[in-house]
């Protein structure tokens, strides 16, 4: 999801001539933007979760990518995600997890239309809910708000505007929060598999 540096011509509204003082347009750093959206498989590891399993969820946001230098970029996504777990020990019951999640990632282009992102990523808990075939309980108060872990990607640009990626999420920060189950120490992780669309091409 870098962007690619765009060298300039003379025939390019953008070029300058070598004495210039300034630098090019084209050569100069810039930001593109898009959406971004997909499914995730979300899980709770840590202490005593032998019974939990992954489960199925979404997330969708906006993503903002920059070139640093070639063929280093820099990625920010920011987008809603419904995390949580499933627990094979009791039919149908699941927990979810309502956050707002903000990657900073580092990608690196080690193949043309192929990037690895590698960066922290910060959680902030919207909703969290303990779900059944016969009841719903609010444990928003149980979680932590704040998440903190680390995103790895593997990017694969489809076309200038289309990108493809799966990447593998793990929390640092014990989500218990206090109560029934605040002994214990739980870690948020997932896989996700997401399209973007850069804005930027598009609407050119």
């Amino acid at each position: 999801m870098g962007a690619n540096a765009r060298g300039g011509d003379p025939g390019n509204p953008g070029y300058l001539p070598a004495d210039s003082t300034e630098l090019p347009l084209e050569s100069a750093k810039y930001w593109e933007f898009g959406v971004i959206g997909g499914f995730l498989f979300s899980t709770i590891e840590g202490d005593l979760t032998e019974d939990h399993s992954y489960l199925a969820n979404f997330s969708a946001g906006l993503y903002g990518t920059t070139s640093l230098f070639p063929p280093l970029g820099l990625v920010v996504e920011l987008y809603y995600a419904r995390m949580g777990t499933g627990f094979a020990s009791i039919a149908d019951s699941k927990r979810h997890l309502n956050y707002l999640v903000l990657p900073v990632m580092f990608s690196y282009e080690f193949n043309p239309g192929m990037s690895l992102g590698i960066g922290p990523y910060f959680g902030y808990l919207l909703s969290a809910q303990d779900q059944g075939d016969d009841f719903t309980e609010d444990i928003t108060d149980l979680i932590a708000r704040l998440d903190v872990g680390v995103k790895i990607g593997v990017y694969f640009q489809v076309s200038r505007a289309m990108e493809l990626a799966v990447s593998f999420n793990r929390g640092f920060i014990n989500t218990q929060r206090g109560g029934r189950t605040g002994t214990f120490k739980h870690y948020n992780q997932s896989i996700m598999f997401t399209t973007s669309l850069n804005l930027t091409e598009l609407l050119k």
